[in-house]
């Protein structure tokens, strides 16, 4: 019995030793601050609360905790609603959003995941504690002839000594599966920011046009107000009257369906922000016009994409996941070791209790060797193999896809870029032959048709440069999402390059 005993002493010295040596380690990372058996007491339960500090476990150079991930993106400070800028917009969209939030606990998931696997090292203890009360009834007297109490404990530990790299199979899936997880946590925040730029940039844009057609049903009431006047003094006809009427009310409907575009827009803007409607809102001019130049050309860009855009990571990630479950498939094959020790007091488990006072210690090691399993495992590894074929076919679409639309974008840019010259240039003939055209019709060399043309020349050049103008920003603001920019890197990104 003491030889038993002893053993059991070693194994559990072992196993302790184990466990002191992991929170020893851990102990590195967090400091156990001192001043009373109080914080002495919430340091350990923050210890046990998380012994592998899974929350501190980094991917992509960040902690992968929910909390961090959403100081990351989420900005505290709330911004002028009145004077929303496109940073603002973004930020506030990031915070409001119902889908970020659940990818930031999904990656919470995935971590405490690396925590199961890592837990595969340490033994398991279990203690089962019996407390038995009896007594002894005579039949013919009923008088009671004796009574007993016996207790019983029972000591558990298992431990996998030896699996031929099984559990770092595990925990090397596990890793694999939380890199996928942040990396679907960053595409969901670059298509929530590719989304909100969308419905800013159409707020902006739907504003200029609705001060476009402001300004177009000011200049057909003026015309108005002149064909008035002259027919005051006797120099226009009735027919003239009506034709500048025409005019004004044609200037009135355009700037009415401007109006109905302009509110739609905001309202979806405010619906995605999840403001209340009760807020005023309103956006600010990008202002992010710069330079003619992009600071990358587009092979720059796309070097930038293949390295960082998060839908390529994910999809690297899931070629990695697909390589580990491979490697987990390997080992479940193989031999493995496990320690098993018991210490019975009074009896065992499901049995009678022992009526003497006696202990029994057990320990033993249990080797299982895996011989045949009818080609099952055979062909469950190479259903694997296929699976990591298929995950590498994928990476590589994932690459091409992420270069189309990088590449699309940068070429909306571009084209933007010059077509706002030319805009530019045909809005100025457009006002000079306006100016020419309202000197004759001043001088009456030119009626009133000439002139109505003359000046929905003009309309429409302005809302032809207003929409380049629009379509060009949002492509330069969307280049550096395309090319998976990080948030923190956005508003800098925002500020190269422009569209004059």
């Amino acid at each position: 019995m003491s030889a038993d005993t002893s053993i059991l002493g070693r194994a559990l010295a072992v196993s302790l030793g184990a466990i002191l040596s992991t929170g020893s380690c851990l102990a590195r990372e967090t400091e156990v601050p001192s001043g009373g058996a109080e914080v002495l007491v919430n340091s350990v339960n923050r210890f046990l609360e998380d012994p592998f500090q899974v929350a501190k476990l980094p991917s992509n150079g960040r902690r992968s905790d929910a909390e961090s991930l959403r100081a990351a993106t989420c900005q505290e400070v709330v911004p002028d609603l009145a004077k929303l800028t496109l940073r603002d917009a973004v930020a506030l969209g990031l915070c409001n959003s119902a889908q970020l939030e659940a990818a930031r606990w999904a990656v919470g998931v995935q971590a405490n995941s690396v925590g199961e696997s890592m837990a595969r090292y340490l033994p398991n203890f279990s203690y089962v504690l019996s407390y038995t009360r009896s007594r002894t009834i005579g039949s013919g007297d009923g008088l009671s002839l004796g009574s007993s109490e016996l207790g019983s404990g029972n000591l558990s530990v298992s431990w996998r000594l030896f699996d031929f790299g099984g559990r770092r199979a595990h925990k090397g899936l596990a890793l694999a599966a939380l890199d996928g997880a942040v990396a679907s946590h960053d595409a969901m925040v670059l298509t929530i920011a590719e989304d909100l730029t969308r419905k800013y940039m159409d707020v902006e844009a739907q504003h200029a046009l609705l001060q476009s057609a402001g300004g177009s049903l000011q200049r057909f009431q003026a015309i108005r107000a002149s064909v008035e006047r002259r027919r005051e003094r006797g120099a226009a006809s009735g027919a003239e009257v009506l034709q500048a009427e025409s005019g004004v009310r044609r200037a009135e409907l355009d700037e009415a369906r401007t109006l109905g575009e302009y509110q739609r827009a905001l309202l979806t803007l405010r619906q995605s922000l999840n403001l209340p409607a009760s807020e005023e809102l309103g956006v600010l001019s990008t202002g992010m016009a710069k330079s003619a130049q992009s600071q990358l050309d587009l092979n720059g860009w796309l070097e930038r994409a293949v390295e960082k855009h998060p839908m390529i990571r994910r999809a690297r990630a899931d070629v990695a996941v697909a390589g580990e479950r491979v490697n987990v498939g390997r080992v479940e094959g193989r031999p493995h070791m496990d320690l098993a020790a018991n210490y019975y007091q009074n009896g065992r488990p499901s049995q009678g209790l022992s009526l003497g006072q006696r202990s029994e210690v057990v320990v033993g090691l249990n080797l299982t060797i895996p011989i045949f399993d009818g080609f099952a495992r055979n062909y469950q590894l190479k259903g694997l193999m296929a699976d990591a074929s298929q995950r590498a076919a994928l990476l590589s679409d994932a690459e091409r896809e992420v270069g189309l639309a990088l590449g699309r974008t940068y070429m909306e840019w571009q084209a933007g870029v010059r077509s706002a010259s030319v805009a530019d240039a045909a809005l100025n003939s457009a006002n000079s032959l306006r100016d020419a055209v309202k000197r004759r019709f001043d001088h009456g060399l030119a009626d009133i048709v000439e002139l109505h043309n003359a000046e929905a020349s003009v309309a429409d050049s302005e809302s032809t440069r207003v929409r380049i103008a629009s379509a060009c920003e949002l492509a330069h603001a969307l280049l550096p999402i395309k090319a998976g920019t990080e948030w923190s890197q956005l508003a800098d990104a925002w500020l190269v390059g422009g569209c004059n």
